[in-house]
């Protein structure tokens, strides 16, 4: 049996006709079951999904309990080393030797 390829190519526009002419059609709700269509945007408050979503997120914490301690006192830890910088805000440099200690400060903090 040989399939010709004019029917191949014709194949997928007649399918396309055909949904199209179908979907033309406007649906009719007086022979649907009245259960079967959605009369409301949501089934639940806001309020309901809230809760559930929180509740969720809340189990999920509890879970990884460890991790998120590790990274708190990880993230702490960090930022009291990173406040630390600015508590010494001046540094004398009267001559060129003092101020040695900038340039080996800005290149010890590049490598």
């Amino acid at each position: 049996m040989k399939i010709m390829l004019a029917n191949i190519l014709s194949a997928p526009s007649m399918f396309g006709q055909r949904l199209g002419e179908e979907l033309r059609v406007a649906y009719d709700k007086r022979n649907a079951h009245p259960a079967a269509l959605v009369k409301e945007k949501y089934r639940i408050s806001n309020m309901e999904l809230f809760k559930a979503c929180f509740a969720r997120e809340w189990l999920l914490m509890k879970r990884n309990s460890f991790v998120y301690r590790f990274k708190t006192v990880q993230i702490s830890i960090m930022a009291t080393i990173s406040f630390t910088v600015f508590l010494r805000t001046e540094m004398k440099a009267e001559t060129e030797a003092e101020s040695g200690k900038f340039w080996g400060g800005t290149v010890f903090r590049s490598r």
